[in-house]
C-alpha cells in the first residue's frame, strides 16, 4: 500500500515512504480502521470535472480535509476521478483512486482503473466497497461535482464525455449499493449546484434520512470540510440533523470568508416527508391539468411562472412554494396549494438563504421557462422519473404548448 505524506514544508512531498512517527501511527490506524466500527464513515465521491482541471476546486477542498483527517472514530474515505488534471500532483488523472484522508496526507487505498464516474456502476461500487471496508454506526455520502438539477443531473466526468449522471442513474447507483449492503445513509449531501429539487428528494427517499443541498448555485469555495470533519471528531455523538446544520452554517461563513456574500442557499430536508409532498403535488397537478387546455388559462400560467423565484436559467428550477402559491390563487386550488406548502414546511428542517431570495423555502421543482430549445427534450427525460404522474403530464403538456406558440405569441390549439 502506498502513502503520500506532506511534510512540514509545503513544497516537499514524499511518495511511498512514511517520514515521521505521526505518519507511522496514522498508517497503523489505517490498517486497523476496517476492523473497527467507527461512529461515522463519510464517503466522498469527487467527480473533479472541469471544476478541478480549470480551477483546482477539488484540490482546494481536499487540502481542507487533510487539515483534520480521519481518527479512530471517524473515517473520511474519498474517491477521485473525472478530471483531466489535478492540482495535487500525486492524484493521477488517468485512473480513479480511493483514499483514506489523514491529517496532513492521503493514504492510497486502491486504484480502480478509468471507469466513467457518471455511471451507476461506478458510484454504486464505491458506496458498496466503502460501507464494507469501513463499517460505522452512521454513514454520510457527499457527492462532489457539477449539479444541474433533476434533468441534467450530477457529475461531469471529463474523461468520458462530460455527460453527467441523470437522476435515474443516480437512483440506480444507490439501489445497487443498497441491495448488497442493506445500509442507508444518515445524510446524502451535494456539494454541487441546484440539487435540492423535489424530484431529487423523492428519488433519494429510500436511501437516506436527510438531504443537504442547495436550490441555487454553490459558490466556488464549496463546503467547509475542515469544520465539518472537526465537528465530527470533537462531537462523536453528533446527530444527523445537527451535522446538517453545521454543514449549512459553515458553508455560509466559509463563503463570506472568500468574499461570497450573495446567492447563498443550503437546506436540510427530511426525506421521509417526500411522499407527503408528492402526494399533495399530485392533487394540485390534477386541477391544473383541467385548466391548461384553454388559451387564457395557459397564458395566465405562463405569466405566473415569470413572477416566481427561480434559479439557474439552464435548469429552469423554481421555488415550489412560490409556484404553487401563484397557480393556486389563479386557478382556484388554494386548498391543494396549502397542503403542498405545509408539507414542505414540515420537511425542510433547516434552511439558510441570503436576502436576494426572499421567497425561497428550500425545495425547488422543474417548470419550463428559459431553455426553450430543449423543452421537448427535457420533458422526455422528465417522463422517466419516479415521480408524480399528474405533474409529469402537466410538464409534458405545458412544454408542447410552449413549442406550439410562435414567436408572436399566437396560440396554436392542440389537436
Amino acid at each position: 500500500m502506498q502513502s503520500y505524506t506532506t511534510c512540514k514544508h509545503p513544497s516537499i512531498k514524499k511518495r511511498g515512504i512514511i517520514s515521521n512517527p505521526s505518519a507511522m501511527l496514522s498508517a497503523m490506524h489505517t490498517r486497523l480502521f476496517p476492523k473497527l466500527k467507527a461512529r461515522y464513515t463519510v464517503l466522498i465521491y469527487m467527480v473533479g470535472s472541469d471544476l478541478e482541471t480549470n480551477y483546482e476546486m477539488a484540490s482546494g477542498d481536499i487540502r481542507e480535509m487533510m487539515e483534520v483527517g480521519s481518527s479512530w472514530g471517524i473515517h473520511i474515505v474519498l474517491e477521485t476521478g473525472g478530471a483531466k488534471k489535478w492540482g495535487l500532483d500525486f492524484i493521477p488523472s488517468d485512473r480513479k483512486c480511493r483514499w483514506l484522508v489523514q491529517c496532513g496526507h492521503l493514504q492510497l487505498l486502491q486504484e480502480t482503473g478509468n471507469a466513467n464516474m457518471d455511471m451507476a456502476e461506478t458510484l454504486g461500487d464505491f458506496i458498496t466497497w466503502g460501507i464494507q471496508q469501513y463499517p460505522a454506526e452512521n454513514y454520510v455520502l457527499i457527492l462532489w461535482g457539477h449539479g444541474l438539477g433533476p434533468i441534467d443531473g450530477f457529475g461531469g466526468d471529463e474523461l468520458h464525455g462530460n455527460h453527467k449522471m441523470k437522476l435515474v442513474t443516480l437512483q440506480n447507483a444507490l439501489q445497487r449499493a443498497y441491495q448488497v449492503t442493506q445500509t442507508t445513509f444518515r445524510i446524502i449531501g451535494f456539494d454541487a449546484c441546484n440539487m435540492a429539487g423535489l424530484e431529487i428528494v423523492y428519488a433519494l427517499r429510500h436511501y437516506a434520512e436527510y438531504l443537504v443541498a442547495s436550490v441555487d448555485y454553490t459558490n466556488h469555495n464549496g463546503w467547509d470540510y475542515k469544520t465539518i470533519i472537526e465537528s465530527l471528531r470533537q462531537m462523536p455523538a453528533l446527530t444527523a440533523p445537527k451535522l446538517g446544520e453545521i454543514i449549512v452554517n459553515s458553508y455560509r461563513l466559509h463563503s463570506r470568508e472568500h468574499g461570497e456574500l450573495q446567492d447563498l442557499q443550503q437546506g436540510v430536508i427530511r426525506l421521509d416527508k417526500a411522499e407527503r409532498i408528492v402526494h399533495a403535488l399530485e392533487a394540485w397537478s390534477q386541477v391544473l391539468l383541467e385548466r391548461i387546455a384553454s388559451e387564457d388559462s395557459f397564458d395566465l400560467m405562463r405569466h405566473d411562472r415569470t413572477r416566481c423565484e427561480d434559479y439557474a436559467e439552464e435548469t429552469d428550477m423554481v421555488d415550489l412554494v412560490d409556484l404553487s402559491g401563484h397557480f393556486g390563487r389563479s386557478f382556484g386550488c388554494m386548498q391543494e396549494t396549502h397542503t403542498i406548502q405545509e408539507a414542505i414546511e414540515d420537511a425542510v428542517i433547516y434552511h439558510m438563504k441570503t436576502p436576494e431570495h426572499p421567497k425561497a423555502k428550500g425545495i425547488s421543482i422543474y417548470f419550463p421557462k428559459q431553455d426553450q430549445g430543449r423543452f421537448i427534450e427535457k420533458s422526455m427525460i422528465y417522463q422517466h422519473h419516479d415521480f408524480s404522474v399528474s405533474y409529469k403530464k402537466l410538464i409534458d403538456l405545458y412544454s408542447l404548448i410552449m413549442i406550439k406558440k410562435d414567436y408572436n405569441g399566437i396560440y396554436h390549439h392542440m389537436k
